[in-house]
Order: structure tokens, then C-alpha cells, then sequence
């Protein structure tokens, strides 16, 4: 089975670190994992990477100025998040956090 783990960044934190965990778990039950942020594209992570786990950063984190920029922002990054879903053959999502848990 693949499963997507989505989360908005990888930095510092007990719910990163938790996600990356879980990413370690499922590869070690034979399945795949891609982990969909919404960081930019290479961004680092606080915590060691598992082995195995594809990282895709989709660049969609910046803050937005006013309602309606807030309104076009949300539609690009949930177009961009099914799309990478779709793109990793996903069977299964895990979302993290509020940011992600809306979209």
C-alpha cells in the first residue's frame, strides 16, 4: 500500500518527529511513503529522514495578504496537495495539524 503523509513543514516539533516516525514505521511493514509538506522544495528537516520515504515539498507556505489573496492561496494549495496525491499513487492520506487537516 502507499501512503502519503501530509504535513505543512518538517521542522522542530513533537508532531514532525512523530510523522517521520510513523514514515519509518510503515516502510518497515513494506509499504511506500511519500511526505507532502507544504514547505519549499528541499527544504531541511529537524530529524533524520527514513530511508525509503520520497519528500515532496510543494512550495505553497507563504503567508497571505488579505481575504481574497487568503481565498486564491487555500485553492492553489489544495489543487497542488491532490495533485501530488494523485502523482504519488496514494492509497491512503495522513494529514497533520490544523494548516493541513482544513485543506
Amino acid at each position: 500500500m502507499r501512503c502519503a503523509i501530509c504535513l505543512s513543514d518538517l521542522g522542530a516539533g513533537g508532531t514532525q518527529r512523530l510523522a517521520l516516525g510513523l514514515a519509518e514505521h510503515l516502510l518497515g511493514q513494506g509499504h511506500g511513503v511519500d511526505i507532502l509538506t507544504l514547505d519549499d522544495p528541499g527544504a531541511g528537516s529537524l530529524f533524520p529522514l527514513p530511508a525509503g520515504a520520497r519528500v515532496v515539498g510543494l512550495g505553497l507556505r507563504a503567508d497571505s495578504q488579505g481575504l481574497l489573496d487568503a481565498f486564491s492561496a487555500n485553492r492553489a494549495r489544495v489543487a497542488a496537495l491532490r495533485l501530488a496525491l494523485v502523482r504519488a499513487g496514494a492509497e491512503r492520506a495522513i494529514s497533520f495539524l490544523t494548516t493541513t487537516n482544513i485543506l
